[in-house]
């Protein structure tokens, strides 16, 4: 079950995501099916890609209180950001001691860091539950500016900065739910009706032009046959460009492959937790396979690609949380780490380093009042 705290915001006994299940092909109009067809085995007529070898090594690990609303790292993966109902505190990531910590509003809060890394944003609730603010925080979690935003503060979903970081981009649950902003001046410049539902996931394609979002559907909690929508959206208009629905599963977070040609989706439903690949430009289904851990998961999440291309970094939650890397090209999982309590409350947050170099995985457990965030750095192996 997708608990609300995980709509904010990134294999021990065997590999599951080597082989393929069915898929369903999204064709027609806007990319909503026309029928279904089901993938079938046939004669491999080149060699199999060999696989890749990497290792997730455990690098530093904070406590950073009773609980997370979000946790991100810079870009250069020198420090953190986390927050948890208001309390926003900055970290260096190799030690994870405390720089700066402040009280910022109340409520569901996220941050996300510009793509300077010198700027941190944070957004959440300020008093008026039908308004959101922003506050931006320097690289010594100063407060620079605050404003006040269009939108829910009871309903947040997702933000995103743009390649050239002029542009943010956040998602809520209200008649104006996805709003663009200069950035990092935060002056509205558009905001429209979410085309995703109710918003969990904001992207920006790699060359800024499209914004990829993902959501859930009105009817929640039920898990809708169909499953939650996933839009590419002009990101100077927000015009629709294309619309698609990922079968029996509501769209957790979403991730662009470096050359901007693949959009990769984590999801989860009944059956459990799964990662979809789909074309950028189409949205049609590439390949869906069960992700690491994923059977009876609460929770998963996507980082994103490594640089290369080669490695899609991941999470899903079953009881503890599995961070791992899958090989793009095999969708074989090449690496996995371990940690945090066995819980039914566990909530997941994970992020990469623009070099892919550095992974953050971490946790909030509701009954034990815990969070932690935990530093890997993706190593040969």
């Amino acid at each position: 079950m997708l608990r609300r705290r995980a709509l904010l915001a990134a294999g021990a006994a065997g590999v599951l995501a080597a082989v393929l299940v069915p898929v369903e092909l999204l064709g027609g109009e806007h990319g909503h099916p026309k029928g279904k067809a089901t993938a079938k085995p046939s004669a491999m007529t080149s060699p199999r890609p060999a696989t890749i070898r990497r290792t997730l090594v455990a690098k530093a690990t904070g406590h950073v209180g009773a609980g997370l609303t979000a946790a991100v790292l810079s870009p250069d993966g020198r420090r953190v950001g986390v927050s948890d109902f208001g309390t926003v505190q900055l970290l260096n990531a190799g030690d994870m001691s405390v720089r700066s910590s402040s009280v910022l509003g109340y409520g569901l809060d996220g941050v996300v860091y510009g793509r300077d890394g010198k700027t941190l944003l944070k957004y959440g609730f300020g008093g008026h539950p039908e308004r959101i603010l922003l506050w931006l925080l320097d690289a010594n979690g100063r407060t620079v500016r605050s404003v006040d935003a269009p939108g829910s503060a009871f309903e947040l979903g997702s933000a995103a900065v743009s390649p050239d970081g002029t542009t943010m981009a956040y998602t809520s649950k209200n008649p104006d739910g996805l709003s663009l902003l200069g950035f990092p001046a935060l002056r509205i410049r558009k905001s429209v009706p979410n085309p995703s539902g109710n918003g969990t996931a904001a992207v920006f394609s790699p060359d800024g032009r499209t914004l990829a979002v993902g959501g859930v559907p009105r009817c929640w909690p039920t898990y809708p046959e169909d499953g939650g929508p996933v839009c590419l959206v002009d990101a100077s208009t927000l015009t629709t460009i294309a619309t698609a629905r990922i079968p029996g599963l509501l769209t957790y977070s979403l991730a662009f492959s470096r050359d901007g040609r693949t959009l990769a989706a984590v999801g989860g439903g009944q059956a459990g937790a799964f990662i979809v690949l789909m074309d950028a430009a189409t949205l049609r289904t590439i390949a869906r396979v069960k992700a690491p851990g994923g059977l009876g998961s609460t929770g998963a999440a996507v980082a994103g690609f490594t640089p290369d291309g080669e490695l899609l970094a991941g999470c899903t939650v079953n009881g503890r949380v599995r961070a791992w890397l899958v090989q793009t090209s095999t969708l074989a999982t090449v690496a996995t780490a371990t940690f945090g309590p066995s819980a039914d409350d566990v909530e997941p947050y994970l992020d990469l380093s623009a070099d892919g170099r550095r992974l953050l995985a971490g946790y909030s457990a509701e009954e034990s009042k815990s969070a932690v965030v935990r530093i890997f750095e993706i190593a040969d192996g």
